[in-house]
């Protein structure tokens, strides 16, 4: 990612949003929704087809799905799942660490105070997966977004790397608790 965070809207719009002029991330945010809206159109055009051709409304209600899955998955690719509670200091070394006990081959790419980057070493496979930890000092907010070899995000996937960023801070919470 080429962009810097910025932190202060991220955290507030509880999505990840980006630095930089207008330009680069209107060139951002293209290159990461025209996977997504060329699929989104081919199922609707399949829809279009479907019901022109008067099939069954089963028929129709299966062909909405991916159309369906797409919206969410443009909904949810930059959005923060988010941990209430932390502190800051403690908390960041900690779940430093329970990453790379989860996710091992890990690499801490570009760490501040309240931004934490990681990412998985791109040659050891096709997918680059990247991390992104944000601790304003009360909460802490995490994305999971995958990559391919030419950092074009894959929009389908969304929906699971969501899931997993709040399923990776709620597992990290109770391990803080138990400890």
């Amino acid at each position: 990612m080429n962009l810097e965070i910025d932190f202060e809207k991220s955290v507030r719009r509880q999505r990840l949003t980006f630095q930089g002029t207008r330009k680069q991330r209107f060139l951002l945010s293209l290159r990461s929704f025209v996977s997504g809206i060329f699929v989104l159109m081919i199922c609707l055009l399949l829809m279009g087809f479907a019901y022109y051709l008067e099939t069954e409304p089963i028929v129709l209600a299966l062909l909405s799905l991916p159309a369906f899955l797409v919206l969410i998955s443009l909904f949810l690719q930059n959005r923060l799942a988010r941990a209430k509670g932390f502190r800051s200091y403690e908390d960041q070394t900690a779940i430093i660490r329970y990453l790379l006990r989860k996710y091992p081959g890990i690499i801490r790419h570009n760490c501040s105070e309240q931004i934490i980057i990681i990412t998985t070493n791109p040659h050891q496979s096709f997918f680059n997966k990247e991390f992104f930890i944000l601790q304003d000092g009360e909460n802490i907010y995490m994305n999971i977004s995958l990559y391919s070899r030419g950092n074009l995000k894959y929009m389908f996937l969304s929906i699971p790397q969501y899931l997993a960023s709040r399923a990776v801070l709620k597992h990290f919470r109770q391990s803080i608790t138990n400890n």
